[in-house]
């Protein structure tokens, strides 16, 4: 027999999701803003990703995860409210 959640347990394990949803577009957004933190890891020429040096294509990388992160947190809000 399937375990049944309860309203309650449904909505806290929402917001364990959509909590770690947004520490990790927090923590890749930091890596664009915060740049003496990251510039030693990510600003380098020589592994070419995709054509790009790897510090262009990191850059372009954490832009679409945080659009595609901040669409899912919009989604499971809006299915949240339905």
């Amino acid at each position: 027999m399937a375990r049944q959640l309860s309203l309650a347990q449904e909505v806290k394990v929402v917001k364990k999701q959509k909590l770690s949803l947004v520490i990790l577009a927090l923590l890749l957004i930091a890596t664009l803003v915060i740049p003496p933190l990251f510039d030693g890891v990510f600003n380098r020429i020589e592994p070419w990703v995709c054509g790009m040096p790897f510090l262009i294509f990191w850059l372009v990388a954490v832009n679409i995860m945080v659009a595609v992160i901040l669409f899912v947190l919009w989604l499971m809000d809006r299915n949240q409210e339905a």
